[in-house]
């Protein structure tokens, strides 16, 4: 097998030196203009010939790795929240979502899954800022919540999916702490 970073020989999905790189994080915080505060892990340089494999069966494997690196060992013992992944749907063979929420289940973090889903399915991979405030995602919640969340999705760009997400979980009353994801595109 060869590493899915460096395509070097190893038994496992990251080499020695990869894998040691992968598990010094790089959290950046970022502030969006509706006021949610985004927490990351990586830059989304460092891993987005990673981020390709999300797609394929291999992403699961290797997105299980990064969440294990990242999200398992976020703390947060403020109050008992859900995470919520952004329409964590399974039409590529596993949701990628799901992976970084179940990761993140501790004494204080319940991961839902299937809680918050998409209408309509458009792709933003490459697209405008411009065609991403004309085509929203159009989420619905699909579950009735009585805490707060976390909102967890894989990249943030410009932030509109999770713009989005925060606005329906606001009309309905739901209080949303903060959103993470593995990598922030901007910083």
């Amino acid at each position: 097998m060869l590493c899915y970073n460096c395509s070097k020989p190893t038994f496992k999905i990251f080499c020695k030196t990869c894998e040691k790189e992968f598990k010094l994080l790089e959290c950046k915080r970022r502030i969006l203009d509706d006021g949610l505060e985004v927490i990351s892990f990586y830059k989304y340089s460092k891993i987005k010939k990673l981020l390709n494999h999300k797609h394929f069966i291999s992403g699961y494997f290797m997105l299980n790795k990064l969440a294990s690196y990242s999200y398992k060992r976020f703390h947060f013992d403020n109050e008992l929240a859900y995470a919520l992944g952004l329409d964590d749907d399974c039409s590529s063979g596993y949701s990628h979502t799901a992976i970084l929420i179940k990761n993140m289940k501790s004494k204080n973090i319940i991961p839902l899954y299937n809680a918050i889903k998409a209408k309509n399915k458009i792709i933003y991979k490459g697209k405008s800022l411009l065609f991403r405030k004309k085509n929203k995602r159009k989420y619905e919640l699909q579950k009735t919540l009585d805490l707060p969340v976390i909102l967890v999705d894989d990249i943030i760009t410009s932030g509109e999916s999770l713009k989005q997400a925060n606005l329906v979980l606001k009309k309905a009353k739901i209080k949303v702490l903060f959103a993470v994801v593995l990598a922030d595109a901007k910083v």
